[in-house]
């Protein structure tokens, strides 16, 4: 099975939706706390891609740790090859690190990760 981009930003924004609901958060008032129209919102909730910025102010909004979003991805279905031993290392690896140490992590995942979601973009 391929798994693509796609496939993890839909369940990212079904992530979002279902904790946004479990906190009795409506669209609306996630969309005041962020500054962010409601249109948008509902597009990253169905599965629309968004910048590392923008989820991490939708998890500051809902008072959530960023790794809330992708905690569950393991247990998706289309995800399951995505996740070998090494990956399910790392990501418990990656909770016991302090806030810094995340932070900087995530940068050169992010430098790594930028020219190749830009160019499947373009594709």
């Amino acid at each position: 099975m391929d798994i693509n981009n796609n496939d993890i930003f839909k369940f990212i924004g079904k992530q979002i939706r279902d904790l946004r609901k479990n906190r009795n958060i409506t669209i609306e008032e996630l969309s005041l706390k962020t500054n962010m129209a409601e249109g948008t919102l509902k597009n990253i909730e169905s599965g629309a891609s968004a910048s590392f910025l923008t989820y991490y102010n939708i998890s500051k909004a809902l008072d959530i740790p960023l790794d809330a979003f992708t905690t569950d991805l393991k247990s998706c279905d289309y995800t399951s090859e995505l996740y070998s031993d090494d990956i399910h290392t790392f990501l418990e690896t990656y909770k016991k690190l302090p806030y810094e140490e995340r932070k900087r992590l995530m940068n050169v995942i992010k430098a790594f990760l930028l020219p190749t979601i830009t160019n499947e973009r373009k594709s």
